[in-house]
C-alpha cells in the first residue's frame, strides 16, 4: 500500500469517527476514544506505565509487516522504503516536539537513549554527576555501571516532595568537577514538573559547564513541550506511555551543538554520512547504529498523528491535569487516603493508602488499571485527555469500596 493510500485510510477512520475538530467536547472525546480499542472494556489509569495502542497505529505495524513481505524484505524498494518511514518517523517527532527532525535520534528505549549519552561523554577519573532522588530503576543501573567503570563520583539531589527550592538544591549540589546533571522533567513516582529552563540555565552558568541530562518519559505526550528551547543538552524519552505508540520505540533529542560532546560508544552504518569515507553524521542520528524495527516506527508516526487530530498539546495537557485535579479534589474527602500529589502539575496523582499492591488487584478484577509505586510506596493513577468521566466515577466508587473490604489488623494505623 503507497503512503498515498495509508493517509487516505487514516484520514477515513478518522472521519468514520465523526470528525474531531469543533465537535462538542464530550462527543469528540468518545469519538477519539473509540479509536482505541483497550479503552472499550477498561477504566485505564496506567498511562505513566504503558499507554494503550490507538487502532491507526495497529493498523500501520500490521501493513508494514505486510510490505516488507510484498515488496521483499531486502529489495530496492523495501529499502526506499525503509528511508522514508525512519524519515517520517523523526518528522512525525519534530513536528510533535519542536526542533529538527536530525536531531532526534531513533532508538529502542529510554535505558538505551541514556546509556548513549552516559558512554559516549568524555570523562575522567574523579569527575562528579548529579541525580535526582526520584530517577527510574533503569537510569539508575545505567549511571552506577558507568560511574563505576569510570570511577566518577556521583551525588543525589533531593527533589521529591520539595516544591520550593530546587534550583538552590541542584546549585548546592553542583561541584567544579560536575560534568552531567540528570533529572525527569515529571518525576515518575509523584508528577510533579521540574523546572528543566531554569535548571539548564544554572548549568551553563556554573563553571565546570555540566551537561543537562532530562528522562523525558513522563513528559512527552503529557506537557506542552518545544525540545528546541528547552535549554537541555540531551532529552530521553518514548513513544510507549503517554504517547500511546509501540513499545521498542524511543528517542533521544540531541540539542544543536552538544552532539559534538558525544562520541557514539556503538558505531553502525545508519550515523554515517552517505556515501562518505566512515565519516559521523554531525547531529543526533550519529548515534543510530543498525536496523530497528519498521513497522514499529510506522506505528509511532501513526499514533502521533492521531493525537494531534483530537486537540494541540496544550489542550491535551490541561485536559490530563484538568482531570487529575478533580480526581483529587475527591480523594482529599476519602477516608484512609493520604495524597501526596494535592494539586497535580501533571495527570499524575500519588495517594497512600492500606496494601496498596492488594488495592491494585482488586480494583484490576474490576477492569480498572492503577500502579505500585515502590518509592513511596503508594498508588499512581495517571489521567490522559482519553480519561472519561465514566472512568474515573468507576475509580471512585472501586476504590472507595476497596478501601472498605481491606481488613484492619490490630496495630495497624491507616495513614
Amino acid at each position: 500500500m503507497s503512503q498515498d493510500a495509508k493517509r487516505r485510510r487514516l484520514a477515513a477512520l478518522l472521519a468514520a469517527c465523526g470528525g474531531l475538530q469543533g465537535a462538542d467536547p464530550g462527543d469528540a472525546l468518545d469519538r477519539q476514544r473509540r479509536l482505541f480499542p483497550a479503552l472499550e472494556s477498561k477504566a485505564y489509569f496506567n498511562y505513566g506505565g504503558q499507554g494503550p495502542l490507538p487502532q491507526p497505529a495497529r493498523d500501520a505495524i500490521v501493513e508494514a509487516f505486510d510490505q516488507l513481505q510484498v515488496e521483499g524484505p531486502f529489495s530496492i524498494e523495501s529499502n526506499l522504503w525503509a528511508r522514508e518511514v525512519r524519515a517520517r518517523a523523526r518528522q512525525g517527532l519534530a513536528d510533535f516536539l519542536g526542533g529538527r527532525a536530525a536531531d532526534y535520534s531513533l532508538t529502542e528505549s529510554i535505558t538505551t537513549a541514556v546509556n548513549i549519552v552516559l558512554w559516549g561523554l568524555e570523562v575522567a577519573a574523579g569527575d562528579h554527576v548529579v541525580v535526582s532522588d526520584a530517577e527510574t530503576p533503569g537510569v539508575l543501573s545505567a549511571v552506577r555501571q558507568w560511574a563505576r567503570r569510570r570511577r566518577l563520583e556521583v551525588s543525589v539531589c533531593d527533589l521529591l516532595g520539595r516544591p520550593q527550592g530546587r534550583l538552590e538544591a541542584l546549585a548546592a549540589a553542583l561541584r567544579p568537577r560536575t560534568r552531567l546533571v540528570i533529572v525527569s522533567h515529571v518525576l515518575w513516582n509523584s508528577g510533579e514538573v521540574q523546572p528543566i529552563a531554569e535548571m539548564a540555565a544554572l548549568c551553563r552558568r556554573h563553571g565546570s559547564r555540566p551537561r543537562l541530562l532530562v528522562d523525558g518519559g513522563q513528559s512527552v505526550g503529557q506537557l506542552d513541550l518545544d525540545l528546541a528551547i528547552c535549554g537541555a543538552d540531551y532529552y530521553a524519552f518514548t513513544a510507549q506511555k503517554w504517547c500511546c505508540g509501540p513499545a521498542g520505540v524511543a528517542a533521544l533529542y540531541v540539542a544543536p551543538g552538544a552532539a559534538d560532546s558525544l562520541e557514539p560508544t556503538f558505531a553502525g552504518w545508519r550515523g554515517l554520512v552517505p556515501d562518505s569515507d566512515y565519516r559521523l553524521r554531525s547531529d543526533g542520528r550519529r548515534f543510530e547504529v543498525g536496523s530497528s524495527s519498521l513497522p514499529l516506527l510506522a506505528g509511532l508516526a501513526a499514533a502521533l498523528t492521531v493525537h494531534g487530530q483530537w486537540g494541540s498539546a496544550a489542550e491535551r495537557a490541561a485536559a490530563g491535569r484538568g482531570k487529575a485535579a478533580e480526581l483529587a479534589r475527591w480523594l482529599t474527602s476519602l477516608a484512609g487516603v493520604e495524597l501526596l500529589t494535592p494539586v497535580p502539575e501533571t495527570g499524575i496523582v500519588a495517594l497512600r493508602c492500606p496494601r496498596p499492591r492488594q488495592v491494585v488487584a482488586d480494583l484490576e478484577a474490576q477492569g480498572i488499571l492503577v500502579r505500585e509505586m515502590a518509592s513511596p510506596h503508594c498508588l499512581r493513577v495517571c489521567t490522559h485527555y482519553l480519561t472519561s468521566g465514566r472512568d474515573l466515577e468507576r475509580l471512585r466508587v472501586a476504590l472507595a469500596e476497596a478501601l472498605e473490604r481491606l481488613p484492619v489488623e490490630a496495630g495497624e494505623a491507616l495513614p
